[in-house]
């Protein structure tokens, strides 16, 4: 076996079992590899391990997610007008940027706060009781909080999982 397969069994402890990494770890010192060199020997980098982080620890933070929700008609003009122009903005196009996670909540939020604009419109117009617009307010901050708890119990939770089974398939998800 090459040294360089040695090192990178003795730097990768995790992928292999106690008795590869302690065999290796001998060999080495039989081929007399001076430990500064084992130090410096760096683990290949895992594409997923980026990937996981854009995806699955970064998401939009609630004010983020509440602009989205009550800000929908201006960010779909603005965005409409940023693809005219050739002009996108990462916070509005984060699929392109690799950030699939806020690229799919900043949908969810946009759909969700325009369902949600209309129905509150509906319900505050045939409400015989009360104020109309307090209903429609207090319909409208509803939804943003259905929105927000499906997000952070399924949403996110579905697309972890996705990824997991592409890491474990061995293929790059999303034409990434």
């Amino acid at each position: 076996m090459a040294t360089e397969d040695l090192l990178q069994i003795v730097v990768q402890k995790g992928i292999y079992t106690d008795l590869a990494v302690e065999v290796a770890g001998r060999e080495l010192q039989q081929r007399k590899v001076p430990i500064e060199v084992i130090k410096e020997t760096k683990a290949p980098e895992d594409p997923y391990e980026s990937l996981w982080l854009k995806n699955c620890l970064f998401d939009l933070n609630v004010a983020q997610k509440a602009a989205f929700y009550f800000f929908w008609l201006p960010v779909l003009v603005i965005h409409r007008y940023a693809y005219m122009f050739n002009y996108k903005p990462v916070w509005l196009d984060f699929k392109s940027a690799g950030y699939i996670l806020k690229g799919q909540q900043t949908s969810l939020y946009k759909i969700t706060g325009a369902m949600f604009f209309a129905l509150s419109i509906m319900l505050g117009n045939a409400s015989t009781f009360g104020n109309g617009e307090m209903i429609f307010l207090i319909c409208w901050v509803l939804g943003f909080i259905v929105a927000f708890l499906f997000d952070i119990s399924f949403n996110r939770q579905r697309l972890t999982d996705k990824l997991e089974t592409y890491k474990e398939s061995g293929e790059l998800p999303w034409g990434v």
